[in-house]
């Protein structure tokens, strides 16, 4: 297969440098200059070369489909089929008929397992009536698509994350240092207030899948992640999370159902376990991803039991796919009853909203926002400042990342929480820098 990739592509070069036109959006000899060298290049079968010319002058001429299409050849050619599937679906933004990229962007999709998209874009390919020697090879990979997914049954996945910061209010406290009870002030101890830290990140990631149809797969998986503190260990904070799922799609629509378990330590004492269900609905629009989700849950505090509490969330949210922007938003509301009689005022009932917007500004590099606002308010009056409490949280994260092949990403974040609550020894505010790795072992 790899050796009709190349004598196709050779083809394909010779026949887009013949058929070249002059875009009105860039300087033409310039432009033209750019594009026979590129041109030149990938006829000489100087790929790498090819690509890395193409990426230098992404930044002036992706959109023009000309370019646009050696750029997509010479990605292919290297193996690149993220940065190749990016250049042929602006050429088809802009002109849906040019088939020869339909049939390039195919083959990118089913060498990246997407094997549901590579079908489609084959299919479309076959409905133009294409020449006999295209029609043989697209019908060669639709048999390798349906072999595949009758026999890729077993997938599994390793990740390994490694990260650092610094983080203004490792303890998520107040940075008042007194408080009223009684009519009296009292002095709050300086281990019970704002302190700030550098810190490290580590961890990993194993799942597993295995899809016994060609709709219907079940996953498993277990990740663990510690943050160490440089000087302050005892806010050390390590988690253990673990599930199973099942998914099952019916035509454009998607049903999961996953079960979650998860434990949290603070130093080296147990914090909280998460036990839970939960089951989300999604539909699979051409642009767009509505969805439903539902969980519950048993929070579980081993040390301090009256704060143990049951967790009913329901919520719903909307996706939107732009060719470079992905936007997400989704609502949310939760009850959480306290387990044990007479302290009610443990137990909270929420309502949130989350949004955020990615943007894919080259093909490898996308920038993003994360926001979030919480308004809690608890069942009853706080048997310490005999007062109902009622925190509102709001949060904000930028985010980079970068993916310079199929096993590295890069990623930095920073991001803010400010909690304001109606008994101010809740109220704090928090900021978070950190810089990344992650690693795809298998």
């Amino acid at each position: 297969m790899r050796g009709f990739c190349r004598s196709v592509f050779l083809v394909h070069c010779l026949l887009a440098t013949g058929s070249i036109l002059t875009p009105a959006s860039a300087e033409p000899s310039t432009f033209l200059d750019d594009f026979q060298q590129l041109s030149g290049l990938l006829q000489a079968g100087e790929t790498a070369q090819g690509l890395s010319l193409a990426r230098e002058l992404e930044a002036d001429y992706a959109g023009i489909p000309e370019f646009d299409y050696l750029y997509g050849l010479a990605a292919i050619a290297e193996r690149d089929y993220n940065t190749a599937s990016f250049a042929f679906e602006r050429i088809l933004i802009l002109q849906p008929d040019h088939h020869r990229a339909r049939l390039e962007l195919a083959r990118s999709q089913y060498h990246l397992g997407n094997l549901v998209i590579a079908r489609q874009g084959f299919q479309k390919v076959l409905a133009a009536n294409p020449p006999h020697e295209v029609r043989e090879r697209v019908n060669d990979f639709l048999a390798a698509i349906e072999h595949k997914e009758t026999t890729r049954s077993h997938q599994f996945g390793l990740n390994l994350t490694f990260g650092t910061g610094h983080d203004t209010n490792i303890r998520s406290a107040t940075d008042v240092d007194t408080v009223e009870l009684f009519g009296l002030r009292f002095l709050i101890p300086e281990e019970g207030r704002e302190l700030g830290d550098d810190f490290t990140r580590w961890g990993s990631d194993g799942q597993y899948r295995y899809q016994f149809s060609q709709t219907q797969a079940v996953s498993t998986g277990l990740g663990y992640e510690r943050k160490d503190n440089l000087t302050e260990d005892d806010f050390d904070i390590s988690e253990a999370r673990w599930f199973a799922a099942y998914s099952h799609r019916l035509g454009d629509h998607q049903l999961k159902g996953k079960l979650k378990a998860d434990q949290y330590w603070l130093g080296e004492q147990p914090l909280l376990r998460i036990t839970g269900v939960e089951t989300q609905w999604q539909y699979r629009a051409k642009n767009s991803r509505p969805y439903l989700f539902l969980f519950g849950a048993a929070l579980r505090y081993p040390d301090n039991s009256f704060q143990d509490r049951n967790q009913y969330l329901a919520g719903l949210g909307f996706q939107r796919f732009w060719p470079e922007v992905v936007t997400d938003i989704s609502v949310y509301g939760a009850h959480e009853p306290a387990r044990e009689d007479g302290v009610a005022g443990v137990g909270r009932d929420h309502a949130g909203v989350n949004a955020s917007v990615a943007w894919l500004f080259t093909s490898n590099q996308s920038l993003g926002l994360k926001t979030g606002y919480l308004h809690s308010r608890y069942h009853d009056r706080s048997a310490l400042f005999n007062e109902t409490r009622q925190d509102e949280k709001a949060s904000a994260e930028l985010f980079w990342q970068y993916r310079p092949n199929a096993r590295l990403k890069l990623e930095m974040k920073a991001t803010y929480r400010d909690n304001h609550s109606s008994l101010p020894i809740y109220s704090y505010d928090q900021f978070v820098a950190e810089a990344g790795v992650v690693v795809r072992i298998f």
